[in-house]
């Protein structure tokens, strides 16, 4: 829990880190320890500032130095990387409606029997491969 402001207007925030903390055995006795986030260096924000590189050494980009800021001016603002991370979630996102929309065109009434049967196929291999991958990412 976060309180903000005098206790007469406290606002309460709360922040769930559940997901990003695991138990380790140190000595016997076991510790919460949060999961550090890596930087992929081959992927993502870090080849976005590596291209940017020359820009961010002569300019001063920066928006939101320090921590996260949970009141004030700044506190809607998202950093670089989040913005960047979440505009690949959405691009990707909208690349599989795209080709969803593009099966439903061409899966219509009047579809040759040989096209839907294929559609079909594949769309079953598709889920099933999906649904695995779900049940993977929730372990």
């Amino acid at each position: 829990f976060f309180f903000f402001n005098d206790t007469a207007t406290t606002e309460i925030y709360t922040e769930q880190i559940v997901g990003s903390v695991r138990c380790v055995q140190e000595t016997g006795i076991n510790k919460a320890i949060i999961t550090s986030s890596e930087v992929d260096l081959r992927k993502g924000p870090f080849l976005r500032l590596k291209d940017q590189r020359e820009g961010w050494r002569l300019i001063d980009h920066y928006t939101n130095p320090g921590p996260i800021q949970f009141t004030g001016p700044m506190r809607d603002q998202k950093t670089l990387s989040l913005r960047y991370l979440q505009q690949n979630y959405l691009t990707a996102l909208k690349k599989v409606e795209q080709l969803l929309e593009s099966v439903r065109r061409q899966c219509r009434f009047g579809t040759q029997e040989p096209l839907l049967e294929a559609a079909i196929s594949n769309l079953t291999s598709l889920n099933n491969i999906l649904s695995l991958f779900q049940d993977r990412l929730k372990q």
